[in-house]
């Protein structure tokens, strides 16, 4: 797995979860786990040590996710948060929106269908 960064609309930083190089086939998805959280928990502290941003996270390619990428997310959105910036979580697949309601995760995020209403959101 890899992280791939975009800036979005001044102060939005887009995260998307891709597949690592050689490995083009997304049909099982990816898996946010104990293998590959602690990628992300360094790119989230490397951006906010760096700058400021909103936080998009783009969870497209996600179809699986354990207790450590939900700690992961958890993480990234109290860094943000605590800066006094948003933490979006945008295009979140069917089973991973399911383990976040059963966790009671998800009336922590804020999730989004799309890229344009965490704009949206932001800009109101």
């Amino acid at each position: 797995m890899e992280l791939s960064t975009k800036t979005l609309e001044s102060d939005i930083l887009k995260i998307e979860f891709s597949p690592s190089d050689g490995d083009t086939d997304l049909s099982d998805g990816i898996e946010f786990d104990i293998e590959n959280q602690g990628k992300f928990v360094e790119l989230i502290e490397t951006v906010l040590d760096q700058k400021s941003p909103h936080i998009l996270l783009d969870m497209t390619n996600i179809t699986y996710i354990d207790s450590s990428g939900l700690w992961a997310l958890f993480e990234g959105h109290r860094k943000t948060q605590r800066i006094g910036r948003s933490f979006f979580l945008c295009n979140v697949t069917k089973d991973v929106k399911r383990v976040l309601v059963i966790t009671q995760l998800a009336s922590k995020f804020v999730i989004v269908d799309s890229e344009a209403e965490a704009i949206k959101s932001l800009a109101s």
